[in-house]
């Protein structure tokens, strides 16, 4: 389910870059950018899971080994910021969880999956990291602008749409899955949390042989 809704968002964007172009307002996102990954990404279950067991596949364990090393930075960074800004999810408060989240952007921590300034999960990454993107420039997007002035966006209704059907689909999938109601979590310990259980399982299985 996952890999369908993030192929439609990735058409989308393409079709939105398109767009932009036309308008000469071409998307400034590009490799190694990483404005985006100073911000506290929320997830629900579907995308946790997914991660957490592409992860566990032998060919992308140094992408799971750099994780987990780079883990405990990233929650020293945060501190309770990811824990707030879940419960705030949760209460369905959003001036104050856009607020929090602008706070915890300003502190500059970098995704524990960002590795030398790139994404380490490429291939599965969420869908609001698909989705993300900035136009003009892309000196906005990063927790060091203190301007009040955000990074400038493109309006583009297909993909703008799709992607709050998407996330209706997420949430009822996150509650048919277990999940607590409305509760998304941070990215990192969504994963991190379906990682313990899948290496747990492993382990046993190992020890079973």
């Amino acid at each position: 389910m996952t890999r369908a809704l993030a192929g439609q968002v990735d058409r989308g964007a393409a079709a939105r870059d398109e767009a932009a172009a036309k308008n000469r307002l071409p998307v400034v996102c590009s490799r190694g950018c990483n404005g985006c990954c100073e911000e506290v990404v929320m997830v629900f279950l579907p995308d946790a899971i997914a991660i957490a067991r592409w992860l566990m596949e032998p060919e992308h364990h140094a992408a799971r080994d750099a994780f987990l090393a780079a883990l405990p930075a990233w929650r020293k960074g945060l501190g309770d910021g990811p824990a707030r800004l879940a419960d705030l999810f949760a209460r369905n408060d959003r001036e104050a969880f856009l607020e929090a989240h602008r706070t915890e952007w300003r502190k500059r921590v970098l995704c524990a999956f960002n590795v030398a300034g790139e994404c380490a999960i490429y291939p599965v990454r969420p869908l609001p990291c698909r989705y993300a993107h900035a136009v003009e420039t892309p000196e906005r997007c990063s927790g060091a602008n203190v301007s009040g002035r955000p990074a400038a966006r493109l309006a583009f209704a297909p993909l703008d749409d799709y992607m709050q059907h998407a996330d209706l689909i997420l949430r009822a999938a996150h509650h048919a899955l277990g999940g607590e109601r409305r509760r998304a979590q941070a990215l990192c310990d969504a994963v991190h949390r379906q990682l313990q259980s899948l290496m747990a399982a492993e382990r046993k299985r190992a020890r079973d042989q």
